[in-house]
């Protein structure tokens, strides 16, 4: 009898625990950043259907977010520009790079063709991921304030801050961006 009893809980909680797996939600994924369903229309009455595609699963994930910048990238290379150095991920998970074109050669227009197609879409979905707060841009701030103090130099008892373009200042928005990750402190080498 009590072998029975305890055969049939086991039985009616497998089956709870079925059916519970079958008809739950399936957990967000990690890094990741939900759109709806009208987001995804909009996508696909525009013709972005790279974006589309990436968000078809109703997420922006950071690999859907790399893969849209890879083909930035890629699309940009492929009318002529180059990449002056390996595009670099913060800790906020976002892509910093910079673009060369050759010289004499406008291509903003086929830039901006590239971005509208590839990039932006999912680059404004991915904002969302972490959104720089109040607190931490002040502490930036603050970060870079302290750094710089140690640069800056007197004229007529008043604390003059250093050219932006300076080698220190520049020290300073790295060291910034390292410890935040924020993108108003990355510095190119």
């Amino acid at each position: 009898m009590f072998r029975s009893h305890c055969s049939a809980v086991l039985n009616v909680f497998l089956a709870l625990l079925t059916l519970s797996a079958c008809h739950s939600d399936s957990a967000p994924p990690v890094e990741a950043v939900q759109v709806n369903d009208e987001f995804r229309r909009s996508l696909q009455r525009n013709h972005l259907t790279f974006a589309a595609a990436l968000s078809e699963d109703g997420w922006i994930t950071f690999k859907d977010y790399e893969a849209a910048t890879m083909a930035f990238i890629g699309c940009a290379s492929s009318h002529g520009a180059t990449l002056r150095a390996n595009p670099e991920v913060s800790k906020r998970l976002r892509y910093f790079y910079a673009l060369e074109t050759p010289s004499g050669r406008d291509l903003r227009s086929e830039m901006l063709a590239c971005r509208g197609q590839y990039l932006d879409p999912v680059e404004f979905v991915w904002a969302r991921y972490k959104p720089v707060t109040e607190q931490e841009a002040s502490e930036a701030g603050q970060l870079m304030a302290t750094c710089l103090r140690s640069a800056s130099s007197t004229a007529g008892g008043q604390s003059v801050p250093p050219d932006p373009s300076e080698p220190k200042r520049r020290e300073c928005a790295r060291l910034v961006f390292e410890k935040t990750g924020l993108p108003d402190y990355y510095v190119w080498e």
